[in-house]
């Protein structure tokens, strides 16, 4: 599968991944290339691989194959640089708040003024009355938004994200449906794993689906 964006070169390579765990084939020969501009939209079922896919194109888990980000061979730090994977429930450090998750952790992204973008995420979130709050004391949704305003404020040229939607309020889903139409516009590459049916029918690129091992029918 290739997603076509400005034509430049590829910003995500997939070539024949396979992942095995526990003996099991998650994944099997599976290619897929993104380019800047791409947004994808991933369906499937539970257990047909998604989370195992987005891990493992960002170096995460062991597999068979080539797996390049921007150049980089997945798992190196070149291309750690240049993708952020936000997994469903993600994980925070609970000595800091949620403003100093934002300032901190925007200023390790390297981008100039990702601290302040993360911050304005978060109040495009609903969450400005909550900087001050340690993640003990956040929602699951709350905990969720601010993972996401910070990667969405590093901007990383890739963005894996592994059902985000969840937990999300509909003003929240409706902000970050935007937010990830920009990066792509900006030339950024997108692919996000969901099952809202209502928000995928708003989804403003391509769709794939994933069945165990292998890409079923795009639309």
């Amino acid at each position: 599968m290739r997603v076509s964006g400005s034509g430049a070169a590829p910003l995500l390579e997939a070539r024949d991944l396979r992942v095995t765990l526990g003996g099991v084939v998650i994944l099997d020969g599976l290619e897929l290339t993104l380019e800047a501009g791409a947004a994808v939209w991933l369906e499937g079922p539970n257990g047909a691989g998604k989370t195992t896919l987005l891990r493992a194109l960002a170096g995460l888990l062991p597999s068979d194959g080539d797996v390049f980000v921007s150049g980089a061979r997945a798992g190196s730090q070149a291309a750690r640089a240049q993708l952020r994977l936000v997994p469903d429930s993600a994980p925070l450090y609970e000595d800091l708040t949620a403003g100093e998750h934002a300032r901190l952790l925007g200023r390790i992204a390297g981008r100039e003024n990702a601290d302040s973008a993360a911050l304005a995420w978060c109040e495009r979130f609903g969450l400005s009355d909550r900087l001050d709050h340690y993640p003990a004391a956040l929602s699951r949704g709350m905990r969720q938004k601010l993972a996401l305003a910070i990667a969405l404020g590093g901007a990383p040229p890739l963005l894996l994200l592994d059902e985000p939607f969840n937990a999300l309020d509909a003003d929240a889903g409706t902000a970050l449906l935007a937010g990830l139409a920009d990066h792509a516009a900006a030339g950024g590459a997108v692919l996000v794993s969901g099952h809202q049916a209502d928000l995928a029918a708003r989804w403003p690129g391509s769709h794939r689906r994933l069945q165990a091992g292998h890409w079923a029918g795009a639309e």
